[in-house]
């Protein structure tokens, strides 16, 4: 978008760059004042102090604006590394299985939480702590952005280290993680070599979970060979800004792909008036 920005209803809340970027909105508890440290469950208070007793203290400079409990993540975002360096995520994890769920059993590997790293095998594993846990930002995706169901910037994550909002999510963690990290490497695999992604292969990356591909069984756990008997989950969509154009898969993964093009309701609406 050129000039970026974002505005809220009654102008509550307004982020704007003049330069062309892209951005994700994270939302966590509307306050006009930002409300982090008090939102998290006691226990997480208690070991994210003995790890850094200045901890609270660090929330005063939050890693990127945030108004009215609305945290805006740009294509540029400088994620504070010091949430990944420090131990907070191997104690969050042994505090949770000591405080919420004792059979917990996955150890910390900091691999794991590398710029490629993969926290969850599969989308059927439990090594994911709930929302106890500082998501990895992983390796930047030059000029793009990649985001997910939960919040990446580590102060915003601390709204959704609350056990109404674990109880709200249940047993997706692993899948939401599992997926933002597979779309990652996906997404990577495309643009390492030549540092930028063409339409073809954006389309491809995004389509990663359709069962004619890599993971067939995640749409498809009754092996189901049909495309036209296998239902999307809602849609699949990629945008060309330039172009002006919409191109989604939806219906049954046996359906063509649906390309809309902008212009063409311009130059119809313009008939009309």
């Amino acid at each position: 978008m050129e000039p970026a920005s974002m505005r809220a209803s009654g102008d509550k809340c307004h982020f704007s760059r003049t330069d062309p970027a892209t951005c994700v909105l994270e939302a966590g508890k509307a306050t006009p004042q930002p409300d982090f440290w008090n939102f998290a469950e006691g226990w997480v208070k208690a070991t994210l102090l003995k790890v850094d007793p200045n901890f609270e203290n660090l929330l005063q400079s939050p890693s990127a604006p945030i108004q009215n409990g609305a945290m805006v993540r740009w294509s540029d975002y400088s994620y504070p590394s010091f949430y990944q360096v420090k131990p907070f995520n191997p104690e969050l994890m042994v505090a949770y299985k000591s405080n919420v769920n004792n059979q917990y059993s996955y150890s910390y590997s900091p691999g794991d939480f590398g710029d490629t790293g993969q926290l969850s095998p599969n989308w059927k594993s439990s090594n994911c702590p709930g929302p106890y846990y500082f998501a990895p930002p992983r390796k930047h995706l030059p000029s793009g952005i990649l985001t997910t169901n939960l919040a990446v910037c580590p102060e915003m994550r601390l709204f959704g280290m609350k056990q109404c909002v674990a109880n709200l999510v249940g047993d997706q963690y692993d899948d939401i993680q599992w997926r933002y990290d597979t779309l990652h490497a996906e997404l990577l695999k495309y643009i390492s070599p030549k540092n930028y992604i063409t339409k073809d292969e954006a389309r491809a990356a995004i389509d990663f979970l359709a069962p004619y591909g890599a993971f067939r069984e995640y749409y498809n756990s009754q092996g189901e060979t049909d495309m036209n008997k296998i239902q999307i989950q809602g849609a699949t969509a990629l945008m060309d800004l330039t172009e002006r154009s919409i191109e989604v898969h939806y219906g049954y993964f046996g359906d063509k792909w649906l390309k809309i093009n902008l212009a063409n309701y311009l130059v119809a609406t313009a008939r009309l008036i």
